[in-house]
């Protein structure tokens, strides 16, 4: 049986390692100092746009527009923070 999970932080593993191993996983990560940001987060978007369905298919697949906002919304609140400790412009960051 796997004992030692070296990739993920603990907060990421966590969940797995209580469903699948009942919590004898040993992760090899710190998550001391790594990130300011939670390694695992969502945000709940409602199931419409205007009114319409927020997930649809086009030609490219699946998406949901609600989402893309949403996720705009935090890089604009996130930008200057993500640009000091990255040292890039957020357009290489999430490119």
């Amino acid at each position: 049986m796997l004992l030692h999970h070296y990739r993920s932080l603990p907060e990421v593993i966590g969940f797995c390692n209580e469903l699948s191993y009942s919590g004898r996983l040993v992760p090899s990560r710190t998550s001391k100092g790594i990130s300011p940001w939670p390694p695992i987060s969502y945000v709940l978007t409602d199931g419409s746009y205007d009114g319409e369905p927020s997930v649809t298919e086009r030609e490219a697949g699946w998406h949901n527009d609600r989402e893309a906002d949403a996720i705009v919304q935090w890089l604009r609140v996130e930008r200057g923070s993500l640009e000091a400790r990255y040292k890039h412009p957020i357009q290489e960051i999430v490119a």
